[in-house]
């Protein structure tokens, strides 16, 4: 639900690629959460579970 927030605002937005990689990686640490997989899990394999996508290939 928060990355369908974000990208809603995305345009009128200015995002430097800091910003995106910040949150990049909650994204993966809430996918780390919700499939209960420890810290060294690859990070492809959660996001194809989770059905995510990177947030740079949205914009």
């Amino acid at each position: 639900m928060a990355i369908l927030n974000i990208m809603y605002g995305i345009d009128v937005t200015a995002w430097n690629e800091n910003e995106l990689e910040k949150l990049e990686m909650g994204q993966n640490k809430v996918a780390r959460i919700a499939l209960n997989v420890p810290r060294y899990a690859v990070i492809e394999e959660l996001r194809g579970d989770m059905g995510m996508e990177h947030l740079q290939k949205n914009i």
